[in-house]
Order: structure tokens, then sequence, then C-alpha cells
């Protein structure tokens, strides 16, 4: 009886060894058809994106990309100067016309229009600076016809100075008759026109 369960027992531990070796040969024939069935990993390659340096694109006269246009610089003009106004010199002599003298043959009372019926019209002549051999001459001229109506030489107006001075006045009149319209009184220095004053006789 004894022998018999000994017996029974060798039976069983083999019918285990033998099942526990099935269930391991089954599951290494499992991970064998599976290693079979997938594919090979490959590798996959991205294209990276070249990132340059920041800043300013291609400068004029180079080409941005290869085989581009050429970009010819375009030279600057320098502005046009403009011309600084030319400012006139004052007149060598102040001419006034008045109907009275004050001081120093200066003109008392200036004016620019007189009535026909006055007895005479000063002209006053103010040099900034004359010289005893500086020539003078002081016409009468009528603007509306352009002719002259009398003129006074240097015997008629020679301003009595004997050394350079400045700021000389001297007045020479005209006497009546008048008739209206548009005259002037010019002064020539040295034969040049120095100076003029247009009135009006009314």
């Amino acid at each position: 009886m004894q022998q018999s369960s000994s017996g029974v027992l060798v039976s069983l531990i083999m019918i285990i060894a033998l099942a526990a070796a099935f269930a391991l040969g089954i599951r290494y024939l499992g991970s064998g058809l599976t290693a079979a069935a997938l594919p090979a990993p490959t590798a996959t390659v991205r294209a990276a994106t070249v990132v340059g340096p920041s800043g300013p694109g291609p400068r004029s006269g180079s080409s941005g990309q290869s085989g581009g246009s050429r970009v010819t610089p375009t030279p600057l003009v320098a502005p046009t100067p403009r011309p600084h106004p030319t400012v006139a010199p004052p007149p060598q002599v102040k001419v006034t016309m008045a109907t009275s003298l004050g001081a120093d043959e200066t003109a008392a009372t200036p004016a620019s229009v007189f009535p026909a019926s006055l007895p005479q019209v000063y002209c006053v002549a103010t040099f900034r600076k004359i010289t005893p051999t500086d020539q003078v001459i002081v016409r009468f001229m009528s603007r509306d016809q352009n002719i002259k109506i009398w003129a006074a030489t240097q015997t008629d107006f020679k301003p009595p100075i004997s050394v350079p001075s400045m700021d000389v006045s001297r007045a020479i009149y005209l006497s009546a008759p008048f008739n209206p319209g548009k005259y002037s009184c010019d002064v020539l220095l040295n034969g040049k026109m120095a100076g003029s004053a247009p009135y009006t006789m009314r």
C-alpha cells in the first residue's frame, strides 16, 4: 500500500512538470511569432529648419538670394542751396520833399503830395558822406512825361564844406507855377543816381 502511494506521487510530479514545460513552450512559441510578425523599426529623419541670425536683410548692391536681381544704389543728390537774399545798401543820399525848412536846411514839413497852388516846394538832400570834390546835380523830373523840368548844376548847388562830412543836408527849391501830375526830385552824385523822392502835385 505504501508503494502504491509513492507511485501516485511520482506520477503527479511528472504530470505537473510536463504541464509546466508545455506552458513554457507555448509562451516561447507565442513570443517568437509576435517578434516575426512585427517589422523592424526604421529611423525617421525630419528636415530641420535652419534659422540664421536675426538682422536686416540684404543691403543695397547685394542680392538677398542666390540668383536674385542686383539692386543698384541710387546716388544721393545734394539739395540746391537757396541764394541768400541780397540786402540793398542804404542810399548814399536821402531825398525828402517839403514845404518849409528847419535848422541846418533839414525838411521841417516833409510830404509827398502838395497842392498845385503852393508858391514853391523844397527838395532836401541829406548826404551820408560828402567831400569837397564830389560833384552834385539835383534835377526835377516829370514822371508822367519822363522829361526834365529843371536841374540845379554844381554852380547852383554846391555843398559849402571844406572837409569830408557825414549826414550833411542841403536844400534847393522849385517855384510856381505847378501843373498837377507826378514828379520826382533826383540827386546825382559824381554822375550816378544817388537818391530820389517822388511827389505829386494836385
